[in-house]
């Protein structure tokens, strides 16, 4: 506290300068430690009778040299404190005869401080003309003393003695060479590394943010639990009704998982190896459930847990389509076995266990045993021809085969089909998927396929989906059910690639060329065209079947333009402040942003209103944010192409021009002050106003988007200290006037009881 108090003392009359802050900082307290070991340790000793009176002198110039220095920088004069003190040195080393007893074999080795010093302080170029001073001035004094004009019986060659002084001054010289060199590499790439850090953590973070997931920090020492803002949003939960605190998150967990959360984070904590994953469900503050999936981890030291972390994302729309895929699944009157690539079965539905006459066992993990499978000749069917044994080996897909079960002292017959899972990444088979029919009762390969396709159509004419069936020229040979207000002849024979917008046809046509030539399911999400031209979007899967002998093309698509519209109405919303409709903080923030990536000169004006809280005040909030409305409107019809406008909150606007003139930022401001120029008619009063207007450039002023914010409003609170109704530009010398006044505001509250 007491050195933080000091550094403030001699720095606070110092201009905004990293270089000349950092030389202070290297120069105060040397001086300080000059003059404190002058008084605290060399004067006693010569009081003591320790040292004569020489070294007395020098002590005094040493204290007199601190005291120096520590005036000139607390005055702001740091560059001519550096020079007195590198002078100073060079003084006391040179100005001296060249005695190598006593006192005087020491004091030469100020050389060498002074041209550390010089260094330190000044730069290279700065070293070496020390050097040579000091070296120039140490032959001068040989040469005097190899003349006589100085005496001296302890030294037999002068110049000797310069050349090993000399080579002191020179080892210096190339050590803080090759060390600052090493340094200012080391401290480069240490900010690139910084740079690239803080780059790549503002990528994830704005991913994130911007996507379903929410990240989370629970420092175990003090208890506290933060959420990003998008944790806040995912969550449903305002910020000011969370106690950022573990036991206030439990609250919000259903009753149902709360306990097997709690002992997930348990395990965490207690053992190193032991990630957190947990899927659960939250209950939400209206009453509803929500579907979370959270990830985390737990810093350890000396095996005590520190602080736990993680990510969180909303699994809400995932379980419902899962959730709904279980229920088909289901309900499909075909039996579906899925096995894994041990060839285990891993899954079947219920006509599974239906139609192959088993039961479920209590046991979730015990191993289904199947019945055997014989083929029309009722051979039972060996590893070469169990369709799940060659498609796990093959990877291929069997269709269609015959085969037969015993059930209850009875034959079953069933078709068979088989269809590898392959990894999407490597394609290598993971699994298969066997489903089947119950065709005993007719063995009618025909009449089966009949009944399977009147039902197929049955369920094709009956769901909201459309389901359109392609050639392999992109004709649309068959839809289940019109949509769009289009009739049967506008559809059929026509080319699909005639119902999308030309933008969208490229997209079209890949999706229908891989579906064409390689097979590939393919899902997209694409604009189509109604019978009255206007456009809707669909999300569509396209795969390829095989019908009455041909291939064909599949086409299913749903509706999905209330969503997309949803989705774009909940992003105009965030975006825009909702009493004015102009854009919000978050729009300025982002608008700001890429205007600065771009590097394009340009200015921030930033608008209080004056005395508007009075408004509020007298009249009421109803009149206040209909004034803000009729003001955002008069601001609108200012703002042309080069400008963006903005209301931060409250009565405080801001505009974005890009430009280089600045006579075009000061034209605005004026056009922003004249709008008050007379009265303003608001729910039959009539209210006079008038506004402050702080304007800064960029990037003069700053390259950091809350750097300018703050330097317009420093200028925006000029100009109000100065009789508001006017606009004021940024100067550097308000940030250190804001500054002394608030440390002089903090002064003064607590003088008094003090």
């Amino acid at each position: 506290m007491l050195a933080s108090r000091i550094s403030e003392f001699f720095l606070k009359n110092l201009v905004d300068d990293p270089e000349t802050r950092r030389r202070a900082r290297i120069l105060y307290p040397s001086a300080g430690f000059a003059v404190l070991s002058c008084v605290l340790f060399f004067l006693p000793l010569y009081a003591g009778g320790v040292m004569g009176s020489r070294f007395l002198i020098l002590s005094l110039f040493f204290a007199g040299l601190g005291g120096t220095i520590l005036v000139l920088v607390r005055f702001g004069m740091v560059r001519l404190a550096g020079f007195v003190l590198v002078a100073a040195f060079l003084c006391v080393a040179n100005l001296q005869l060249l005695k190598v007893n006593g006192i005087y074999g020491t004091v030469y080795m100020a050389n060498l401080l002074a041209i550390i010093s010089a260094g330190t302080l000044f730069g290279k170029r700065t070293v070496l003309l020390t050097a040579a001073i000091a070296a120039i001035s140490t032959l001068g004094i040989a040469w005097l003393t190899s003349n006589g004009a100085i005496p001296s019986d302890e030294v037999e060659n002068p110049y000797f003695e310069w050349l090993r002084r000399t080579s002191f001054l020179f080892v210096a010289v190339v050590l803080h060479w090759l060390g600052r060199r090493g340094a200012e590499k080391a401290l480069e790439e240490s900010r690139k590394a910084i740079k690239e850090k803080r780059s790549i953590t503002q990528s994830l973070e704005q991913v994130m943010e911007h996507g379903d997931v929410g990240h989370w920090h629970w420092n175990l020492q003090s208890g506290r639990v933060s959420w990003s803002d998008n944790l806040y949003r995912i969550m449903g939960i305002d910020r000011s009704q969370f106690s950022n605190s573990f036991e206030g998150y439990q609250d919000y967990i259903h009753e149902d998982d709360r306990e097997f959360v709690l002992d997930a984070v348990r395990r965490s904590l207690e053992s190193p190896a032991e990630d957190y994953h947990v899927r659960h469900r939250l209950r939400m503050p209206d009453g509803s459930v929500r579907w979370l999936e959270s990830r985390g981890n737990v810093v350890f030291e000396n095996d005590r847990p520190l602080e736990m972390a993680g990510i969180v994302m909303d699994i809400t729309r995932q379980k419902q389509a899962q959730e709904d895929l279980e229920r088909v699944y289901s309900s499909l009157a075909e039996g579906i076995i899925v096995f894994d690539s041990k060839g285990d079965v891993i899954s079947m539905n219920d006509s599974a266990y239906q139609i192959l006459g088993l039961s479920r066992s209590a046991d979730s993990d015990a191993a289904i045993e199947l019945p055997v499978f014989f083929d029309a000749e009722e051979n039972s069917l060996d590893s070469e021809s169990y369709p799940p044994d060659c498609a796990l080996r093959e990877g291929k897909t069997i269709r269609g085969l015959l085969a037969g079960i015993h059930r209850k002292g009875e034959v079953r017959w069933l078709t068979l089909n088989c269809v590898p899972i392959r990894d999407i990444g490597t394609s290598a088979v993971e699994g298969a998927v066997l489903s089947f029919f119950d065709i005993t009762e007719s063995r009618n390969q025909s009449t089966a396929l009949e009944k399977s396709e009147e039902q197929l159509r049955f369920i094709l004419e009956n769901q909201p989906n459309a389901v359109l069936l392609l050639d392999l020229e992109w004709k649309i040979l068959y839809i289940n059910q019109l949509h769009g207000g289009y009739s049967l002849d506008q559809v059929i024979g026509k080319n699909a690639l005639d119902f999308v917008p030309p933008d969208d046809r490229a997209k079209l046509e890949e999706a229908l060329q891989r579906v064409s030539t390689e097979g590939e399911m393919v899902s997209y999400d694409i604009r189509g065209y109604n019978a009255g031209g206007g456009l809707s979007w669909y999300s569509s899967r396209l795969g390829l079947l095989r019908h009455q002998g041909q291939k064909r093309i599949i086409m299913i698509s749903t509706d999905i333009t209330d969503r997309v519209q949803a989705e774009l109405n909940l992003k105009r919303l965030a975006y825009t402040d909702v009493l004015s409709g102009l854009p919000n903080r978050q729009a300025l923030y982002d608008h700001l942003s890429e205007t600065l990536e771009k590097e394009d000169p340009g200015f921030l004006l930033f608008i209080d209103l004056d005395h508007f809280k009075n408004i509020n005040d007298t009249l009421g909030h109803d009149v206040g944010d209909r004034l803000l409305q009729i003001v955002s409107q008069k601001f609108s019809e200012l703002a042309d192409e080069p400008v963006f406008l903005s209301r931060l909150g409250g009565d405080e606007f801001m505009m974005v021009m890009r430009s280089s003139d600045p006579i075009r930022a000061e034209a605005l401001s004026r056009q922003v002050l004249d709008v008050f120029y007379g009265a303003l008619q608001v729910r039959g009063h009539e209210l006079y106003l008038s506004a402050s207007i702080g304007i800064c450039r960029f990037p003069v002023d700053g390259t950091d988007i809350h750097q300018l914010i703050k330097n317009a409003d420093a200028a925006m609170y000029r100009a109000k200290a100065h009789g508001r109704n006017r606009f004021k530009w940024f100067e550097s010398s308000m940030e250190s006037e804001i500054q002394s006044r608030l440390i002089l505001d903090t002064r003064l509250r607590t003088a008094i009881p003090n």
